[in-house]
């Protein structure tokens, strides 16, 4: 009996063992490239994945973005390499002050346009505490990421004319901009599509996208990340024409905006373009590969 008690459990652990294996396989080696869209309500917060690496765009507006990193992140996972503020708004800053107590954070990109601003203080004073470094950045930077690079295409190193609101200028004007494209496998000409590609804009307005159409950047991606939760303000005719998205993100949670506007879904009905919404569906996965990008309801986000 005691020798058959003895093999049980050195079957077991041997299972036990390649069940292990397998997960932590499945969680450190994903995709070339994935994006998460987290589902942190009201706010903006995406996590990007490539290789080895994470980087962290918005944190939402409070501790929620935890527990969706917890989901989309392998458990023995604490460090993010880059966390990027898109602009100085609570709903997409206030998150990454958690964010940067729960895990070592390496660096810290902020607009050149916007780091003066008071919703960014304690941040900043969180960031310098935990040794992170503070890079700020401009139109025509690039980050490089093991499978993919961010380009950042906007505000341009003249600072954006701020047409706000109030004295202090429209802040949402200052967002960066930025573009994730993931490297092909063969030359870019022999991809069907182009190498695949997500754009976020920020908060950014009609006006932002204006300049940036009027500027000559490579703008088509096949995801977009709808600009400022889908606020009429944003997403115009054009640049859903440039950008030429097969399918638009909308990070929005209950709201007393109206976001995300009629206006803005009828646009986007009208081009086709299969609509997303966090508040519908849940954290929302995009994983780019050679063959394009494929967007999924990951099987551990939140019910719904």
């Amino acid at each position: 009996m005691g020798y058959k008690i003895k093999k049980l459990n050195k079957t077991a652990v041997l299972v036990l063992t390649g069940l292990m294996a397998a997960v932590v396989c499945w969680f450190s080696q994903p995709a070339r490239v994935t994006v998460d869209f987290l589902d942190v309500g009201q706010g903006d917060a995406m996590l990007v994945r490539s290789g080895s690496e994470e980087m962290l765009i918005d944190g939402g507006p409070d501790r929620s973005v935890l527990a969706e990193l917890g989901r989309v992140m392998p458990f023995f996972d604490r460090t993010i390499e880059y966390a990027v503020v898109t602009h100085p708004h609570a709903d997409h800053v206030r998150g990454l002050t958690a964010v940067l107590e729960r895990y070592q954070v390496k660096k810290l990109l902020v607009s050149d346009a916007g780091t003066d601003v008071s919703e960014l203080v304690p941040l900043m004073r969180s960031a310098r505490a935990a040794g992170t470094e503070i890079m700020e950045v401009k139109g025509g930077d690039s980050v490089r990421l093991p499978n993919a690079e961010l380009d950042i295409l906007w505000p341009p190193t003249d600072k954006p004319p701020l047409s706000g609101r109030n004295n202090d200028g429209d802040v949402n004007d200052t967002s960066l901009v930025v573009r994730l494209s993931a490297f092909c496998a063969g030359p870019p000409a022999a991809e069907p599509f182009g190498c695949p590609a997500v754009m976020f804009a920020g908060d950014a307005s009609v006006e932002v996208e204006r300049r940036l159409l009027a500027g000559g950047s490579r703008l088509s991606a096949q995801v977009l990340k709808v600009g400022h939760h889908g606020s009429n303000h944003s997403t115009s005719s054009a640049w859903l024409a440039a950008v030429s998205p097969a399918a638009a993100v909308i990070e929005v949670g209950k709201n007393a905006y109206g976001h995300p506007s009629f206006a803005l879904l009828r646009r986007l009905l009208a081009r086709g373009i299969r609509v997303w919404r966090t508040d519908l569906d849940g954290g929302i996965r995009a994983v780019l590969t050679g063959q394009g990008v494929k967007l999924s309801r990951p099987w551990f986000g939140r019910v719904r």
